[in-house]
């Protein structure tokens, strides 16, 4: 799967028939439900997660209204290594140095996180330790109101 396959439909709901065929076409067969504001769903080896927020939640934390009308929307795409392909140029086990290099300086680095705001999209890169020589995870998802005002964005 990559990653960026699914970048377009963020601030999407799967009735975009689009998104649907997508995540058809990735084998996730699982569609949002429920009254949670938060949904994740899951490929079959759970490596390549989805996230979906209530389209009240979407429109309180992202401050506009959906791309596509619907219970839920797309908000964030998480993968470990290998199980999927990712976007802007990056590979898996990149360092923080060669992520600084593609990306620019990261808003934030914590731990074992650094937190990028790129081409207007949050990426959270977390790492196997502290050295940060190994990229283990990594999260793409829209920019909420909170981290806008944090970061001055």
């Amino acid at each position: 799967m990559k990653i960026e396959s699914y970048i377009p439909f963020l601030g999407d709901s799967p009735n975009n028939d689009r998104l649907d065929d997508q995540l058809e076409d990735d084998g996730l067969k699982g569609r949002p439900k429920g009254e949670d504001p938060t949904v994740f769903v899951k490929n079959s080896d759970g490596g390549f997660v989805l996230g979906f927020s209530s389209d009240a939640a979407y429109e309180e934390f992202y401050a506009a209204k959906p791309k596509t009308p619907g219970n839920y929307v797309l908000v964030s795409i998480y993968s470990e290594p290998q199980k999927a392909d990712l976007p802007f140029g990056l590979a898996w086990g990149m360092a923080l140095d060669d992520l600084k290099a593609r990306l620019g300086e990261p808003s934030r680095v914590a731990a074992t996180n650094a937190t990028f705001f790129y081409e207007g999209l949050q990426l959270v890169c977390r790492f196997k330790d502290k050295s940060m020589k190994e990229m283990s995870s990594a999260t793409v998802s829209l920019v909420d109101v909170y981290a806008k005002e944090r970061y001055g964005l």
